[in-house]
């Protein structure tokens, strides 16, 4: 570790002395620890006192990057310009001293000393270098034309052309911006000087001239330009819209199919061929190029230039398409009587082409703009009934919860026949909707049709009994009741019900279990289980051998008697199956015995079977049989 204040006082006491050489060495033992802008600069200055001057400036140059790393751009600033009042041809100097006054915002400066810098390496014949100091300047000024001539020029002098071409092209398109059109002509012409096939000067010549008020002038050199290019879009697309300035329509009808073929989403080249379709009188070929068009002035909101294009096609083949667009222009426009014209017209049109679709829409737009006109009330109505499909296809096609708002407008209007066709329909769809089935009822109510009227109650009421609502269920079989209390399907609902109650509650098993908390109750309810089974009360034995093996889980004593009583579940199920089969078979046979003999007569001994099938469980059957035996006058079922 060096001790730096012996070392800083020794080099200060040679300094002193004048022995600059041993200073020096001094200082550059500080400098082999670290980089220090002070000390180079010291020995910058002593490097000046012994005259060394190159050895100087590379000092101060140091001590000057240093000090711009750091952020003290005023001590770097200063210490270039000491630099540059050495030796003005410094040209890393002034490059370092034009990007700091840049930094600085002192663009005049920068620019002074980057062309001080640039002027210095064309002198030494590094002219690339030169044109990228000039390409810094126009970073910070952009519309220095000299400086960009001066790339221009430096680019041709080393025989890069096409860099050339483009820098002169910027300049000459800055003059026609400009209107500085003598200008503009000189660099273009500058450019066909070294390039005699340059297309984008030839168009630019072609604007120039045409600005100047020279349209022939102009044609001739997009002429020129195609020839060269003929798939220069920029070329083609003005030489297109002079052709048509100069009445050379084919020309311009060649070149703009030539553009939609290379574009064909370009709606300002398809405007243009629309216009030349326009001059020719050839009004559907100009409706589809220029629709597009109009189309997209119509989303711009640009009324007044779609207006006059439309204003065109009105005797088009296509005039309803032509009037529809109309209408949303005078919309726009907040024209609301124009805009009932046209739609009027529409309609009208609409009606005569047998589409009665598009004129309901026209008449609704109508009755929008002027909901008081009766007249279009009534069209809107005729067409609605023309257009409405078939009830039967409506219903079939269209979601229930879309198609009951009609269901609502048959019933509102009186036409129930409909609404039950449609109702019926749905039912069938979507059997347990309860808005469809609430509807089906009422308006069986209304049309005083009470027996479908309490099938549908009934039908509701056992939707209610599946969701576990019994007093909504309760509730539509008294409303039923209050249509027709002696209908068969209400009294065997009635008898059912009195049964039911008329049953003793037994009071449950399960409840009367102690618990079993103790082996003396375990075992008690584990005898009184045993008892059960050896009666043949299965059901009971085993309810009772479930509890005890919830009190004492994987009880095997238990779990094998348990087994022992409830049969497999295939066995089970098999059994089943079969019982029922034979006994379907037993009472169909019957039933067909029964009905050979009795046909419809006997009402009495119709009743009584209705009362065996609904003990047997079977409802159905025994509605069937009191609905025969209430046809007997004689016979009122109570």
């Amino acid at each position: 570790m060096i001790n730096r204040a012996s070392i800083t006082k020794a080099a200060q006491t040679f300094a002193a002395k004048g022995q600059i050489d041993k200073a020096i060495a001094e200082w550059q033992k500080l400098l082999k620890e670290g980089h220090d802008c002070n000390v180079y600069n010291t020995v910058g200055d002593l490097y000046l006192r012994k005259k060394a001057t190159r050895e100087a400036i590379d000092a101060f140059a140091m001590a000057a990057a240093i000090f711009r790393e750091d952020g003290f751009y005023l001590k770097a600033i200063a210490l270039y310009k000491k630099i540059l009042n050495l030796s003005p041809k410094e040209v890393e100097a002034l490059i370092c001293l034009a990007e700091l006054n840049a930094e600085k915002g002192l663009i005049g400066n920068a620019n002074e000393n980057y062309m001080a810098a640039a002027e210095l390496l064309i002198k030494e014949g590094s002219t690339e270098k030169a044109v990228e100091i000039y390409k810094e300047i126009l970073k910070v000024s952009p519309s220095n034309i000299n400086i960009r001539r001066k790339i221009a020029d430096l680019y041709l002098d080393i025989g890069k052309k096409e860099e050339s071409s483009n820098e002169y092209l910027a300049i000459a398109l800055e003059y026609l911006e400009r209107k500085e059109y003598e200008k503009a002509q000189e660099y273009f012409l500058r450019v066909l000087g070294f390039d005699a096939e340059n297309v984008p000067s030839l168009v630019g010549l072609s604007r120039t001239a045409e600005d100047s008020g020279d349209v022939k002038q102009a044609y001739e050199y997009l002429n020129k330009a195609i020839s060269f290019a003929p798939d220069d879009s920029a070329a083609l697309f003005n030489y297109a819209r002079l052709s048509i300035e100069t009445d050379n329509v084919d020309s311009a009808k060649q070149a703009l199919v030539k553009l939609t073929e290379l574009d064909p989403s370009n709606i300002k080249h398809k405007k243009l061929l629309g216009t030349i379709y326009l001059k020719e009188g050839a009004l559907e070929n100009a409706w589809k190029e220029l629709l597009p068009y109009i189309d997209d002035a119509l989303s711009a909101k640009k009324w007044d230039e779609a207006l006059e294009l439309l204003g065109n096609f009105m005797e088009c083949e296509s005039v309803e398409e032509v009037k529809r667009r109309l209408v949303s222009a005078y919309k726009g426009k907040d024209n609301k009587d124009a805009a009932i014209k046209e739609l009027r017209e529409l309609a009208a049109i609409y009606e005569n082409k047998k589409l009665p679709e598009d004129a309901l829409q026209s008449y609704r737009d109508l009755l929008m703009m002027n909901p008081m006109d009766e007249d279009v009330q009534i069209k809107v109505k005729e067409l609605e009934k023309e257009t409405a499909p078939a009830p039967e296809v409506f219903f079939e096609e269209t979601p229930v919860d879309e198609a009951l708002p009609k269901v609502d407008e048959y019933i509102g209007q009186e036409l129930l026949s409909e609404a039950v066709t449609g109702l019926e329909i749905l039912k069938a769809r979507e059997p347990e909707n309860l808005n469809v089935l609430t509807r089906l009822r009422d308006v069986y109510i209304k049309t005083e049709d009470k027996e479908k009227a309490i099938g549908e109650f009934i039908a509701i009421a056992e939707i209610h009994e599946k969701k576990g609502d019994m007093g909504a269920k309760d509730a539509m079989i008294a409303d039923a009741n209050k249509l027709n209390p002696d209908d068969p399907r209400l009294v065997a609902l009635r008898m059912l019900s009195e049964e039911v109650k008329e049953e003793v509650e037994v009071p449950s098993e399960e409840a009367a279990i102690p618990a079993a908390g103790t082996p003396e109750k375990f075992q008690e309810e584990m005898a009184e289980a045993d008892f059960y089974a050896q009666q043949g009360l299965k059901d009971e034995a085993i309810n009772l051998y479930k509890k005890l093996l919830e009190a004492s889980p994987g009880n095997e004593e238990v779990m094998k008697k348990l087994k022992a009583l409830e049969p497999g579940k295939e066995e089970q199920e098999e059994a089943t199956t079969a019982v029922e089969g034979d006994l379907k078979d037993i009472f169909g046979e019957f039933k067909k015995g029964i009905e050979a003999e009795l046909g419809d007569k006997d009402a009495s001994t119709r009743y009584d079977l209705g009362i065996a099938y609904k003990e047997m469980g079977l409802l159905d059957d025994a509605i069937q049989e009191f609905k025969i035996s209430g046809k007997d006058p004689g016979k009122v079922v109570q």
